[in-house]
């Protein structure tokens, strides 16, 4: 509404806190509110303001959204040492804080970070480490605020390498390497290549230009495992891999074909094949059959095979270093089926153990049901042994041989009427094994740790010696080792001396192979080049080159050369070169030694000397951040452990008393206070330690005066108000007094406003100018004022004239006030009488006053007035004119007499008083008196006799007197020509007249009528109109 000046909303969080508010125009119904904590809920009050007067509040309640986090994290154009990162944005986002991290480097990093503005939403990540895992955690940044984090995992390309690693042209000492060039900025090719069973491995550097190489000096018969790698700046790619190709047989042929049997031909791939695998099967099944074939053998008849048949054979060099070839495949298919009985064939004897055999045969034809194998030691010194298997199965393993021990073995094939057939071999188990593998690792001063491989088949224990490699009786570990035990450590060694060791197994039979290896126990040494440096008083530095072998500790003893004080000292990792020696008596010389801690023991003292420094004060005091009431004073920390400072103060004017205060010693700065304002210091800084007394500085400071406020600033006036605003005092200030008065009054007011720094004054009054005084409060007391003046907005109207003037009237006219809602006006004669006031509306802006006197002077005043206000008066003077002589007025023209009407007959013979009191004053108006005389006449006229015999009738009018009773009817009638009308009724007067004068004469009953246009009262009773008084 237009009454409203503005609005103030008010809002806070349900949950507590102080409430925040801000002002709307009147003109806005709506408005946002900021920077609100999300997923809260907030009170929200809505005032209206008029005067700075607030209504009840429009009360509400609603719960901001939660934040949001970041959506669809997609890591994308992922490379070597870059990525690409892409979200979806969020509306209201002041911005998004990326931060990645690798997981798996192989060097030392640290998570970074990339913060972006709110319309990004893709970035690139560069200079990362390849082939290297990162997590990446994206957040919503809102203002202060930040969002849940969205993680997600993404890892770097390796860098590019080389593709289509070939090897050609291979001799029995050189190959020809090539390869496809690696994308990039290649600085060159290396070239890695090493026997395979071999640890030795050789380099070749190649220029990034060339994509081939030829490798020479290369042992015959050798298969080479062969690496090319990419070097860049980052470092080097991935390898790609190759081997030198080991040849393999060619020009397979299948002749002889049966029904059960064919043979395969071959020509030899290389002259030093020292042997063939041969595996066949029904094309298409994965059961394959195998034989083992000597190198020189290039042909052999498979049997047993089935009738029309495809079989698939393939051929396979196997050579000395137990390199293969690749595969000679070939395929034929067996003659039409012919039923018959035949024993196994192709009996074969290998994955011989120290205690097991294996034993394989082509099945024999037929329907064979079951297959016997027979078993004994050639010798003869073993019983003969036998084991049952079934038809369908053409292999066994023979368990629980005898060691190095050849065996004669016999397979028959039993058919349902008997044996169809058997078939002889040899094999020969294999000595008790040795452990594999042996290894002696992690070497200390006194101690070596040993690892094998557990020996073939099941040993019960381990047998494990050990002896100086210079010589030197073997001793044996104190116990046996269980045989699912495969490591030991070795203790009470000598240092830095080399052992040889020495594993075997222990079987049910007997000891196995002995395997040896040897190891070197480290050394034990002492730190080098001990220094002592940094000396201070309380503390020294120690360092020195590490001591040989596995160091795990430093122990650093310490103790004065002179006095009773004790040794002491202090463990420090072993990875440490460098320790400081504190809590040290001052200048004094101190013995030192370093001596390296190892698992087993300790090694021999480094020694060292070294002093202390005497005592010092603190340094280079400083005062500053000087206020009206205290003084800032800084310092540099004196050496050594300092307990604590102590600071002494004192003016240096007038009779000084001198202060102190302390401080922890590991502070070196103090706020003094309370001190007197604009008043020169001295202030001295002890060091306190823990024995006493150090060395002191002194210092000078002055306190500040009592400063006042600057730049006052007057705003936002209104009529009853305006704000007062300035600037802060430069020094700290208890609160700010604001002295106020009218400009010419001796009458100030004041109000303390406390350290805000702008105050609205109220209660002022409208078109009025103010001195302003503001001071500053101190401890000490108050400021010299800021002084200025405001003025409140003028409540009065402009252009007041006066026009229309006359004898009894004339008119005003104003300017019309743009607040006002109505006017008040005053009229006053200049002699001091009666005047007139009078109030109009605000939309108004002239009045003429009428009633007045001829040649009279008048002084007039305008009032604005707004609902809660009034303006001060604007008034004007202004005189009367003179009244002019008017001609005489001819009197009226005397109406004709009326007609006596005739006396109805209720009436004749009707004794009474009547008396009419009638109220001719002006306010009944003109149709109204016409009626009442009317009804007089009509009234009188109905009776026939009017004297004291009959009726008689009284008149009475507000003129303060009265008419007697008219005996007369024909004059009594005439009276309606005489009646008065002017004035107004005195009823109270009439009243008494009809008591006292008119009714005189005793009747049988006495009428008063009274015609009464308006309500009025007689002796504190109401008297209404048209009431018949019996």
């Amino acid at each position: 509404p237009e009454s409203v000046d503005r609005y103030r909303v008010e809002y806070y969080p349900t949950s507590g806190g102080s409430p925040q508010q801000f002002y709307v125009s009147r003109m806005e119904t709506t408005t946002v509110l900021k920077d609100l904590k999300p997923e809260t809920e907030y009170v929200v009050n809505v005032f209206s303001v008029v005067e700075d007067e607030s209504s009840e509040p429009l009360i509400g309640r609603e719960t901001t959204l939660p934040i949001s986090s970041v959506r669809n994290l997609n890591v994308y154009d992922i490379g070597s040492t870059s990525m690409r990162v892409r979200w979806e944005p969020l509306n209201g986002a002041t911005g998004y804080l990326l931060t990645y991290e690798a997981v798996n480097a192989t060097v030392p990093t640290t998570e970074k970070e990339m913060r972006v503005g709110p319309s990004v939403n893709e970035v690139q990540l560069v200079d990362l480490i390849p082939n290297t895992e990162y997590t990446l955690t994206a957040y919503v940044l809102f203002g202060d605020i930040t969002s849940d984090p969205l993680t997600t995992q993404e890892v770097t390309l390796p860098l590019p390498g080389p593709r289509g690693l070939t090897v050609q042209d291979v001799t029995h000492s050189t190959m020809n390497v090539l390869w496809d060039p690696a994308p990039g900025k290649v600085r060159k090719y290396i070239l890695r290549y090493k026997i395979a069973d071999e640890a030795d491995v050789k380099e070749v550097e190649i220029d990034r230009l060339k994509t081939s190489t030829t490798l020479s000096d290369l042992s015959s018969q050798s298969l080479y495992n062969i690496k090319v790698v990419a070097v860049y700046d980052e470092g080097e790619s991935l390898p790609i891999n190759t081997e030198a190709p080991v040849p393999a047989p060619v020009n397979l042929r299948i002749t002889d074909v049966t029904t059960n049997s064919f043979r395969g031909t071959w020509d030899h791939g290389a002259p030093d094949v020292s042997l063939y695998r041969i595996t066949w099967g029904p094309y298409g099944r994965p059961e394959k059959q195998e034989t083992i074939l000597n190198g020189d053998e290039n042909s052999l008849v498979f049997e047993n095979l089935n009738p029309d048949t495809l079989y698939d054979v393939s051929v396979t060099a196997i050579y000395p270093d137990e390199s293969e070839s690749d595969d000679l495949i070939g395929s034929e298919r067996t003659c039409k089926n012919l039923n018959f009985q035949s024993g196994p064939r192709n009996l074969q004897v290998y994955n011989a153990t120290s205690h097991s055999l294996t034993v394989k045969w082509d099945p024999a034809s037929g329907r064979v049901q079951r297959y016997r194998v027979i078993y004994q030691p050639i010798s003869g010194d073993g019983p003969e042994q036998s084991t049952m298997v079934g038809g369908r199965q053409n292999s066994v393993v023979i368990q629980k041989l005898q060691p190095d021990t050849p065996y004669a073995i016999t397979v028959s094939s039993m058919y349902a009427d008997g044996e169809g057939g058997r078939m002889t071999g040899r094999g020969r188990t294999k000595p008790l094994t040795t452990v594999k593998n042996l290894l002696v690792y992690d070497p200390t001063t006194s101690t070596l740790n040993i690892r094998w491989d557990h020996a073939e088949g099941s040993p019960r224990q381990y047998k494990v010696f050990y002896r100086p490699t210079a010589g030197g009786a073997e001793e044996m570990v104190n116990t046996l080792l269980p045989g699912n035990t495969n490591y030991v450590i070795l203790r009470t060694l000598e240092p830095n001396t080399p052992y040889t060791v020495t594993v075997v197994p222990v079987f049910p039979e007997g000891d196995g192979g002995r395997v040896s290896d040897t190891g070197r126990t480290l050394e034990r040494g002492t730190p080098r080049n001990i220094q002592v440096y940094n000396p201070t008083p309380n503390s020294m530095n120690v360092r020195w080159e590490p001591a040989p072998g596995p160091v795990q500790q430093y122990r650093i003893n310490y103790s004065p050369l002179s006095g009773p004080r004790p040794s002491e000292s202090i463990v420090v990792p072993g990875n440490t070169r460098d320790v400081m020696l504190e809590r040290l008596t001052p200048d004094t010389a101190y013995s030192i030694n370093v001596i390296a801690l190892y698992a087993d023991g300790e090694g021999n003292p480094s020694p060292a000397q070294g002093r202390t420094l005497p005592r010092s004060g603190p340094r280079n005091v400083r005062v500053f951040d000087e206020t009206t009431n205290s003084l800032s004073v800084q310092w540099d920390h004196a050496d050594g452990p300092v307990q604590q400072y102590r600071i002494i103060y004192s003016p240096t004017v007038g009779d000084p008393i001198d202060e102190y205060t302390t401080v922890p010693g590991i502070r070196n700065n103090v706020i003094l206070q309370p001190l007197q304002s604009d008043t020169p210091y001295k202030i001295t800084v002890v060091a306190v330690y823990e024995d006493g007394d150090g060395g002191q500085l002194t210092g000078n400071g002055r306190t500040v005066g009592l400063l006042p406020p600057q730049n006052m600033y007057i705003t936002d006036e209104w009529y009853t108000r305006f704000r007062v605003s300035w600037d802060p005092s430069p020094s700290p200030v208890l609160g700010y007094k604001i002295v106020y008065k009218p400009v010419g009054s001796n009458e100030p007011m004041e109000v303390f406003v406390g350290e805000v720094t702008s105050y609205t004054l109220h209660n002022l009054s409208p078109s009025t100018t103010y001195d302003v005084n503001v001071y500053a409060q101190y401890d000490s007391g108050m400021s010299i004022p800021l002084t200025d003046q405001g003025t409140t907005l003028y409540l009065n109207v402009t252009d007041l004239t006066s026009y229309k003037v006359g004898w009894d009237t004339f008119c005003i006219r104003w300017s019309p006030h743009r607040s006002a809602t109505s006017y008040r006006l005053k009229l006053n004669p200049a002699d001091g009488s009666r005047g007139q006031e009078i109030t109009v509306r605000g939309s108004e802006t002239s009045h003429c006053f009428t009633g007045l006197s001829p040649d009279t002077e008048y002084n007039a005043t305008v009032f604005v007035q707004t609902p809660n206000l009034e303006g001060p008066p604007v008034s004007m003077r202004e005189r009367t004119v003179l009244k002019p002589t008017e001609a005489p007025t001819p009197p009226p023209t005397p109406p004709p007499p009326p007609t006596i009407p005739p006396a109805r007959d209720v009436c004749r013979g009707a004794k009474a008083d009547i008396v009419f009191l009638t109220d001719a004053s002006w306010s009944i108006g003109d149709d109204n008196f016409n009626k009442v005389v009317k009804f007089v006449f009509n009234t009188v006229g109905a009776f026939d006799l009017i004297n004291p015999a009959g009726i008689q009738v009284g008149l009475l009018f507000p003129l303060g007197t009265f008419r007697r009773e008219t005996e007369d009817k024909a004059e009594l009638l005439k009276l309606h020509l005489i009646f008065p009308f002017f004035q107004n009724a005195v009823i109270f007067f009439v009243l008494d007249c009809c008591t006292t004068h008119v009714c005189v004469y005793v009747c049988a009953c006495i009428i008063i009528y009274e015609i009464c246009w308006s309500f009025c009262k007689y002796k504190g009773n109401p008297v209404y109109p048209e009431r018949l008084l019996f």
